[in-house]
């Protein structure tokens, strides 16, 4: 579930970038754009004396790209979170906004997932959990190439958040 949520929730640059780089597609039909906004507090992860509580507010655009017969070919999704995390019995927070960027391949089910959906930086320490790169994805859900710092990665543990909140 974490690692779903992590790939649904990798950034602006990125999906600029992707957009621009992705050769030019063969299609009459324009791409559909279509945009969500989610608002979503849960349990993320039980650590010693107290919960993990998220909050993360999304916005997310999807473009749907065509072939010249009007199958779907691509879709490209783009992330931009807030998140909130919280000690459910200090109070005790930390905050940090992420940028996440999909590109499907749907003829293939090869997915490149760019970003930097977690840089938790705290004052006097600099960056404590970094997760920013490049995963490209096989249909089979294996990563086949990884660049970039993974600190929390696709299948990450989330009680790394546990020390920074005690």
């Amino acid at each position: 579930m974490h690692a779903r949520r992590w790939l649904v929730g990798l950034g602006v640059a990125v999906a600029l970038f992707a957009l621009i780089a992705t050769p030019a597609r063969a299609s009459i039909q324009p791409p559909v754009i279509e945009t969500f906004s989610f608002d979503e507090t849960f349990p993320f992860a039980a650590c010693s004396g107290f919960d993990v509580i998220r909050h993360v507010v999304t916005d997310l655009t999807v473009a749907t790209f065509f072939d010249k017969n009007g199958v779907p070919v691509e879709l490209m999704l783009h992330f931009i979170e807030h998140n909130d995390f919280l000690n459910s019995v200090t109070g005790k927070s930390v905050s940090y906004a992420g940028i996440l960027n999909f590109a499907i391949d749907l003829t293939d089910g090869t997915t490149r997932v760019a970003g930097a959906p977690v840089t938790v930086k705290l004052q006097g320490e600099g960056i404590v959990i970094q997760d920013t790169g490049l995963l490209i994805i096989d249909a089979a859900g294996n990563v086949i190439f990884e660049a970039g710092s993974h600190d929390f990665g696709p299948n990450g543990d989330p009680s790394v958040f546990c020390p920074l909140l005690q």
